[in-house]
């Protein structure tokens, strides 16, 4: 990949064009659209390599390459454009940015750094935040392989299992600190009734000696506040057919009889917690 932003404008530009002669050219013409789609994702994960490649190039040309300073006080001057990699949604990439660096006289002093990383919000290994966030909303649910080929097959990534189980194990110590800092909820916002419900299930894991197969248990948690809700007979059973009662008897909630789109969105959980 160019490390010149010129060179990377102009293939994008070409690029473009290419893609445009993709859809409409001579070959689109007798061309299904699966192929046309299926080859429009492919290369315009390519497009947006190069677009974010720019971005990363552009923002390390700019950035300040005068001394920083160490922990400790220590002068750290300008030493070389040092390569990194990161792993975004759109493939590898590979750039250089400012690296600042003075021998050694201290191991307990940091002697070497390159801001760049903490200004862009680069992670500490090369796996994107998206790429982590859409990783993991999808392992969670189904297990690690099948998530690991579904990322190769559309987007081309190779993650293996161990490097997904380790991403979440890594993001999961940042759950209860998340919550922590959440701040509370307006009042208008939340239910007069408070809501805690928890399930277990026990997961097999393994057999011991005697052939039983021995489990560790999963438990969820939720919770959440609600507003009272006023049924009748006729809502209850009508509620078992999804569907609601159109008729009844009168009952002292009137607005149980006939509740609106908001009505019924409004007695939803507010503010619900999962923990597992």
């Amino acid at each position: 990949m160019p490390s010149n932003p010129e060179t990377i404008i102009h293939d994008i530009q070409m690029e473009f064009d290419s893609l445009i002669d993709f859809v409409a050219g001579e070959q689109a013409r007798t061309a299904q659209v699966y192929a046309i789609e299926r080859g429009l994702l492919g290369r315009l994960l390519a497009l947006g390599r190069q677009l974010l490649t720019l971005f990363l190039v552009v923002r390390a040309r700019a950035s300040d390459h005068t001394a920083r300073q160490s922990l400790k006080g220590r002068s750290l001057p300008y030493h070389s454009d040092k390569q990194r990699s990161y792993l975004s949604i759109f493939g590898l990439i590979k750039f250089a940015r400012p690296y600042f660096y003075a021998p050694s006289v201290d191991r307990a002093d940091s002697l070497s750094v390159s801001p760049l990383d903490a200004e862009l919000g680069l992670p500490l290994d090369r796996y994107s935040d998206l790429l982590r966030e859409m990783s993991e909303s999808l392992a969670v649910e189904v297990p690690y392989q099948k998530t690991a080929s579904f990322f190769e097959r559309f987007f081309g990534l190779g993650l293996s299992s161990r490097v997904l189980s380790k991403m979440i194990e890594d993001d999961a110590c940042d759950v209860s600190a998340f919550y922590q800092a959440k701040p509370a909820p307006p009042l208008g916002e939340e239910g007069v009734f408070l809501v805690l419900q928890a399930d277990g299930k026990g997961v097999p894991l393994v057999r011991n000696e005697q052939g039983r197969l021995q489990k560790k248990e999963a438990i969820v948690t939720g919770l959440y506040t609600s507003e009272p809700r006023v049924r009748r007979a006729e809502d209850v059973v009508a509620s078992f057919y999804e569907k609601e009662a159109k008729t009844g008897a009168c009952v002292q909630d009137s607005s149980a009889e006939d509740r609106s789109a908001e009505d019924r969105s409004a007695l939803r959980p507010q503010q619900k917690q999962l923990w597992a």
